[in-house]
């Protein structure tokens, strides 16, 4: 982007780092694409700027037809309030490009509220403002010699807590000096809440039941501990002081209890849980007193996690998903319920908290592509990273009472393996592709001799195709950072189609293997997801919430400045269509199960047991759908198209797959399987002093 300073385009204050356009108290967030056509025509201002200089200067990476700059230009027309046919900001020039009309204003102007420090209308009280000015000046610097950003620099965390296997549900007390998590020991299959002294690195179990407790948390003064306890075969919460006495439940849970946190006033829990088969999880309040729970939050997005609340109570701080990878942070106000949304990533987010004294937010997330920790403001803004020395960290903790620090620092290594059917059962795994970093989205070629795979093993996630003849790996893109999810093969092979995160702008790209050359074909409003050639090799799939809802749509592959078609009325986000019988099969991630449009038109529920954590862990066979089933144990089975057959158990991995991930795909015969397994899942606790 050429220009980062601020600036005025008639009445609007743009400010483009941050992505913004305001206008008094309104503000808009625009599309990183759409403030980069728009610093372009601030550049040549008055000038006519031709779609091919367009097209150079904001799309310099990747190829893209006029569809691309047609929709860009609509997007920021209907930013900035601009009628097209009577314009007051971009003209169109037939023939030629777009000119800029409205006057440009540089100079400081206030963050997001459209004011001009510099009132252009009080030129008789000039000096007033001189001398204002002056005490502003002094004022500032002041401020900065006093209280200079103390999160700028880059931290080498220290080791606090390398347990054998996972150690979950962190946690850290007021004063800093103790963290708490949940671990069951080699050998049992129940799960204690440890404590650890963090100055000499001590450790003691806290609960000591036969049967599984977790989830500690410190009150607000460190003198109580709240954990979860299963001991009376039920979920329930209960209170104990922390350096031992009686213990006292005080609430209930459900199936699934999770990102527990302690209100500022002592009289309130947040938790998250999933209260019947097949919910969403949402954000539950526990009426310390009473023992009452009640929902937090309205229902919204497919999920919400990591609650916390602001050093005051005011506020609630929590990060929702908003489809099968997607998520952002939002904050409500307790009093009235209102939500406002602070991030506009939609990434992976895991774990976030609160720190600088309330004043800013620190979270896990892939939102640059590799794995870091963020801050922005408490309330919106610039977002920068908090430079850990680490590659994947998580789970942010900040104690309220010190500047330090924990997180859960995860080693999760994936590998790409495959089944091949001999005499009616499937044999031992073969390797496809492993390293010593991550291994997902595997898709196979339809003449069966590649695989197209995405890997981080370059230190971004890019795509990868191996060639089985040879074994010979080659890296198709070059994208250093952005998100990328599942490939798809053309019918041909000689294409893939693929979605990803450039610059902020999630849309549908496809790439030649033999030029390596990219081209944008679907770039909506909102996002472009999980795209799939059809039969039909003129026509692509796609999951789209361009219109607010996730549905599918398809797409000519020759005519993209056509407008797609909606496939989908009451939901849809993963698709494949059956080498069977032709018809579409897709997943929700608002609901559980595998459904199809049949041969009516009509939108069906066909296998309704798959879990909602799967909406990618299936695929279509000519013998039926294979999928993965998690109710007893981990096991792939096959689900004839004749519903009365019920389905059978065709393979038992040998460790964990990968879920809320696209990690299973087979051949149209239904005789070599590939999935990607979780090889080995490691994690260690760390600690960073920013005294």
């Amino acid at each position: 982007m050429g220009i980062k300073e601020s600036f005025k385009i008639g009445d609007w204050l743009v400010e483009p780092e941050l992505l913004m356009i305001s206008k008094g108290s309104e503000n808009r967030k625009l599309e990183f694409k759409t403030m980069e056509i728009l610093t372009c025509l601030v550049s040549h201002q008055g000038e006519v700027v031709s779609k091919k200089k367009l097209h150079d200067e904001v799309w310099s990476d990747v190829y893209v037809t006029d569809n691309a700059l047609t929709r860009g230009m609509s997007k920021l027309r209907k930013a900035l309030d601009d009628d097209p046919l009577s314009p007051k900001y971009i003209e169109t020039i037939s023939k030629s490009g777009y000119r800029l009309i409205a006057p440009v204003r540089f100079g400081d102007f206030a963050s997001q509220s459209g004011t001009n420090i510099f009132n252009e209308s009080s030129r008789t009280n000039g000096w007033l403002w001189l001398v204002l000015s002056a005490l502003v000046v002094s004022a500032v610097g002041l401020v900065s010699s006093l209280s200079k950003d103390q999160y700028t620099g880059f931290y080498d965390p220290i080791p606090v807590s390398t347990l054998l296997g996972p150690e979950r549900a962190l946690a850290i007390s007021p004063d800093g000096q103790k963290i708490s998590f949940s671990y069951a020991e080699p050998g049992s299959p129940n799960s204690d809440v440890h404590i650890k002294m963090l100055d000499d690195l001590s450790e003691m179990k806290f609960t000591k039941l036969p049967s599984p407790q977790g989830y500690g948390i410190w009150s607000p003064d460190g003198n109580y501990m709240a954990y979860v306890s299963a001991e009376n075969r039920s979920c329930e919460i209960f209170k104990e002081p922390s350096f031992g006495g009686e213990k006292v439940k005080i609430g209930n849970c459900y199936r699934s209890p999770d990102d527990f946190v302690w209100s500022p006033d002592g009289k309130t829990i947040a938790f998250t849980d999933i209260k019947s088969e097949g919910d969403n999880r949402k954000i539950y309040f526990l009426d310390i007193e009473s023992g009452e729970t009640s929902e937090a939050i309205a229902a919204g997005g497919i999920g919400d996690r990591d609650p916390v609340f602001s050093p005051d109570g005011s506020h609630l701080i929590f990060r929702r998903n908003l489809s099968g990878q997607q998520r952002d942070i939002y904050k409500m106000e307790l009093a009235s319920g209102d939500l406002t949304r602070l991030t506009f990533d939609d990434a992976q987010i895991l774990g976030l908290d609160i720190f600088d004294e309330g004043k800013q937010i620190v979270f896990s997330s892939n939102r640059a592509g590799t794995w870091a920790l963020w801050r922005t403001s408490i309330d919106g803004g610039l977002i920068s990273r908090l430079h850990i020395n680490d590659r994947v960290p998580t789970e942010p903790k900040f104690a309220r009472q010190e500047d330090r620090m924990v997180y859960k620092s995860l080693r999760d290594q994936t590998r790409i393996w495959s089944t091949e059917k001999t005499n009616n059962q499937f044999g031992q795994p073969m390797e496809v592709a492993s390293s010593t970093r991550a291994e997902i989205h595997p898709s196979l070629s339809h003449d069966g001799k590649k695989a197209a795979f995405i890997s981080d093993r370059s230190g971004h996630f890019e795509i990868w195709v191996k060639n089985f003849e040879d074994n010979n790996l080659t890296k198709m893109t070059s994208l250093e950072g952005s998100f990328l999810n599942m490939p798809s093969w053309s019918a041909d092979d000689r294409q893939l189609i693929f979605d990803a995160r450039i610059d902020g702008d999630h849309a549908i790209y496809s790439i030649d293997l033999a030029s390596k050359m990219m081209t944008a074909l679907v770039d909506l409003d909102g996002d472009q997801v999980n795209a799939r050639f059809a039969r039909d090799e003129e026509l692509f799939y796609f999951a789209s919430n361009h219109e607010g809802s996730w549905q599918i749509w398809k797409q000519s592959i020759e005519a993209t400045e056509s407008e797609p078609q909606a496939v989908t009325k009451e939901g849809g986000y993963f698709m494949h269509e059956s080498p069977k019988d032709g018809l579409l099969y897709y997943t929700r991630i608002d609901t559980i199960g595998i459904w199809r449009i049949n041969n009516e038109g009509k939108e069906e529920l066909f296998i309704p047991t798959m879990n909602n954590v799967d909406w990618g862990n299936w695929i279509p066979t000519v013998e039926g759908i294979v999928y993965v089933d998690r109710s007893f144990g981990l096991q792939f089975f096959l689900q004839s198209y004749d519903i009365n057959v019920p389905p059978v158990p065709i393979f038992t991995p040998a460790k964990r797959i990968q879920g809320a991930s696209p990690s299973l795909f087979a051949n149209p015969e239904g005789t070599k399987i590939f999935y990607v397994q979780i090889e080995q899942s490691e994690d260690e606790i760390m600690m960073v002093d920013f005294r």
